[in-house]
């Protein structure tokens, strides 16, 4: 995970949401 958060999709994000 060495690239930048903010271009990770929104489907990332909501997983990661889910998963915290």
């Amino acid at each position: 995970m060495e690239k930048p958060k903010k271009k990770l999709k929104p489907v990332f994000k909501i997983i990661f949401a889910y998963f915290q």
